[in-house]
């Protein structure tokens, strides 16, 4: 099946590349209403490139499927739904069947196999082209055979990252993929190799504490006399929450933060870095001295990694010491979230101080500043971060 050749991997780079391009349009659609999201989608996506070709596509798809959600059992959407639906997208009937039709011919053919839209050509690559009428055009046996083909881990590993792109399309939040970070291009990359690019880089929601990978974990200098060890360094002595003021367990650390996360976008000269996200596009994103999140990883030994980019020192605000002692490392080049991707500033619009929250120390990235939507989030990795010659946007 062409959704498998190397051209098609080719396609799901380049879309991935134009969605982290800052002034993508998608990001001027806030809502997360999707029916709302569809209308503004297929209504924007008025040039022929590449992008826009694909976005309605796969917003003509979740038309069908929320008009379909409805269904019940039933063989169609009740005319009720449908004079419903044409209300919100503000649309004649004419344009939502046209669209609607279109979107069940698309899920027909990827059936299962979430996120293999991203993977079927819709333009002449390598050689390689299938118009959008021959796939429609299949019987309903052919169409089982086309699945029957693509039953193989080789789609399932593709349609993952498919689905984690479309999900990130769909209001979720973005996805890194680890060919980005070292920005590979399918034709630098081996065959064998191909999938384990392809697959989402290791998201974390929380930091990951593992004694067991470092044996031998030497006692912090600063670390109390009174406090026991071997254990967590963020996790002991600290009770309670700042952000709550709570003396008891509570869920701060999985809800006391912005729903609406940073854009993974790429920022010439720099690489992925993270942009701001309003609730409403031109807004204030983030006011000053708010929380715009907390940046995750594992908790490693001081001095485990000399010199990597992917590392924090890890403080500890309560420890009475002269200065604010660093008691372990906080490594991301393996897992974390998104904020790992923060750019350095030498005038940064935020910073990453350490905070108790729901028992146990966390770095938490702070707004220095009133960061308005589409503007990128930066933070200071101290002098010396570039060596002799800062290249941050400041010093250039």
């Amino acid at each position: 099946a062409m959704v498998q050749d190397k051209a098609a991997v080719e396609q799901f780079f380049s879309l991935v590349r134009l969605r982290r391009d800052p002034n993508d349009w998608l990001r001027y659609c806030h809502t997360r209403d999707p029916l709302q999201r569809i209308a503004h989608h297929l209504s924007n996506s008025l040039t022929q490139s590449e992008f826009a070709q694909f976005i309605i596509r796969f917003e003509q798809s979740q038309l069908a499927k929320q008009v379909d959600d409805t269904k019940h059992g039933r063989l169609r959407a009740t005319p009720a739904v449908r004079e419903s639906v044409c209300k919100t997208l503000g649309w004649k009937r004419r344009k939502f069947e046209h669209h609607l039709s279109i979107g069940r011919k698309w899920n027909r053919v990827c059936g299962e196999y979430d996120g293999l839209l991203c993977f079927i050509m819709h333009s002449k690559r390598g050689g390689l082209e299938v118009a959008p009428e021959s796939y429609w055009a299949m019987a309903d046996e052919e169409v089982a055979e086309f699945h029957r083909l693509l039953d193989d881990s080789y789609t399932r590993s593709i349609c993952a990252a498919g689905k984690a792109f479309q999900d990130s399309l769909g209001g979720a939040e973005d996805t890194e993929f680890r060919w980005e970070s070292i920005n590979l291009t399918p034709a630098k990359v081996l065959e064998e190799n191909m999938l384990s690019y392809l697959a989402p880089f290791p998201s974390i929601s929380k930091n990951i504490y593992d004694p067991t990978r470092h044996p031998n974990w030497p006692r912090p200098q600063a670390w109390p006399a009174e406090w026991p060890w071997p254990v967590d360094p963020t996790l002991e002595g600290a009770t309670g929450c700042e952000l709550c003021e709570g003396t008891t367990a509570c869920d701060c650390i999985d809800n006391g933060f912005p729903e609406v996360k940073p854009r993974i976008k790429r920022y010439e000269g720099k690489g992925l870095g993270l942009q701001a996200a309003a609730a409403s596009p031109g807004q204030i994103a983030y006011l000053k001295n708010a929380r715009i999140g907390h940046i995750t990883g594992e908790i490693v030994p001081l001095d485990k990694y000399q010199e990597s980019h992917w590392v924090l020192e890890f403080t500890r605000p309560d420890i009475d010491s002269a200065d604010t002692p660093a008691v372990c490392q906080l490594y991301c080049g393996e897992s974390g979230n998104c904020f790992r991707l923060l750019n350095h500033d030498c005038k940064p619009s935020a910073r990453f101080t350490p905070k108790k929250v729901s028992g146990r120390y966390i770095m938490v990235v702070e707004a220095l500043k009133d960061i308005h939507d589409g503007t990128e989030i930066t933070v200071s990795y101290g002098n010396g971060f570039f060596g002799e010659a800062c290249s941050c946007q400041t010093c250039k």
